[in-house]
């Protein structure tokens, strides 16, 4: 503010916030070569009866993702097809009700590739829905024993229950991340500024994925 004049000054505040998009069930995981994984179908399965939503939308997203990806990929040449939604809060593209994409925005990711779940990073209802036959009371106790200790491989979690019948594998389980969603805030005077970005992270090497900009109005509601 040097130079300026005390009645042109203008407050600034800035703020951020980095979420860990692995940390979640990732959407692109329903579909592997062409086909509807099993293994990814069961665990939305277990998350939608952990939420109390209606299973046909799980049958409903898990078709019309195949197919948006098939277009994608150009093995699909129907104009009707859905787009392909480029994050959780664009799933009623493929049908979903708004009350079944609210629900599982914080729960659920739509990222490039398939990816493993973050068990450091995870909450107690992915890690439910990511293993079968865990509940949500081991999963919390996972939740707590990471607060103080984080899970160098699968190998610590599957140590810590104990139970032949649980077990977390490296194929759908990790103990790091490559995808980040950041959000910063700027806020001048009466004007707000959103950005939203997905970065991918590999290495020491950071890059951008896709990025959103908007300008929230005076109630908070962002516009492009």
């Amino acid at each position: 503010t040097g130079g300026i004049d005390s009645d042109d000054q203008v407050d600034a505040f800035l703020s951020g916030q980095i979420t860990d998009m692995q940390s979640r069930l990732n959407i692109t995981n329903l579909v592997q070569d062409s086909k509807i994984s099993d293994v990814s179908l069961a665990a939305f399965n277990r998350l939608f009866e952990l939420l109390n939503l209606p299973p046909l939308e799980l049958t409903l997203l898990s078709t019309q993702l195949q197919l948006a990806l098939d277009t994608r990929n150009g093995r699909n040449t129907d104009a009707t097809v859905p787009l392909l939604p480029r994050d959780a809060s664009q799933l009623g593209w493929l049908g979903l009700s708004p009350s079944t994409v609210a629900a599982l925005q914080p729960f659920v990711t739509v990222l490039p590739v398939r990816t493993a779940v973050n068990i450091n990073t995870a909450s107690a209802q992915v890690l439910v829905a990511s293993v079968p036959n865990l509940s949500l009371a081991q999963a919390q106790k996972l939740v707590a024993a990471r607060a103080s200790k984080y899970f160098r491989s699968t190998a610590d979690a599957n140590a810590i229950l104990n139970q032949p019948t649980i077990v977390f594998n490296e194929t759908e389980h990790g103990v790091a991340t490559r995808y980040f969603e950041v959000l910063g805030r700027l806020r001048m005077g009466a004007t707000t500024v959103l950005e939203r970005s997905l970065v991918q992270r590999d290495g020491i090497n950071v890059s951008t994925v896709w990025r959103e900009r908007a300008v929230a109005d005076p109630v908070g509601q962002a516009t492009p």
